[in-house]
């Protein structure tokens, strides 16, 4: 009998623990995806994805037949790390604006990127266009823009 409890127990204890550090499948997490294109090669697209345990990335970018495209994506991790950058690829070439708050980042510039604030060299030609705002919409399934 007294085995019997000590399987029981060890069964219980083996349950609770695996419990704990969630190795069983959890549910909540979610996604939103869209996409548009069109025959002359102009398109938009993107996607909202947040796990279960809050983690969140997205991406959104726009593009038209000259090759110019405009974007941003952005990453939350679950500790409170977070990145978004907002980027232009066109004939002068590709330009970034980098916020984050991850270890071993500050407002440096790197390779025509942007990090943490305004650009501390006066450079115009990092900034996103006028009349484009970063993405925070919600989009649902089959890519309706809500």
């Amino acid at each position: 009998m007294s085995k019997a409890i000590f399987l029981l127990a060890s069964l219980l204890v083996l349950v609770i623990a695996v419990s704990a550090n969630g190795k069983y499948p959890q549910h909540g997490g979610h996604s939103n995806t869209y996409r548009k294109q069109d025959a002359w090669g102009n398109y938009k697209f993107g996607y909202d994805i947040v796990d279960p345990k809050g983690a969140k990335n997205s991406r959104h970018e726009e593009g038209d037949a000259w090759g110019n495209k405009h974007g941003e994506y952005s990453l939350k991790d679950v500790d409170g790390r977070e990145r978004q950058v907002q980027y232009i690829a066109d004939k002068a070439g590709f330009r970034a604006k980098i916020k984050t708050n991850e270890p071993g980042t500050g407002s440096i510039d790197a390779a025509d990127a942007i990090y943490n604030g305004p650009d501390p060299h006066g450079h115009s030609h990092t900034h996103v266009p006028s009349g484009w705002e970063p993405h925070h919409g919600s989009h649902g399934h089959h890519g309706v823009h809500h």
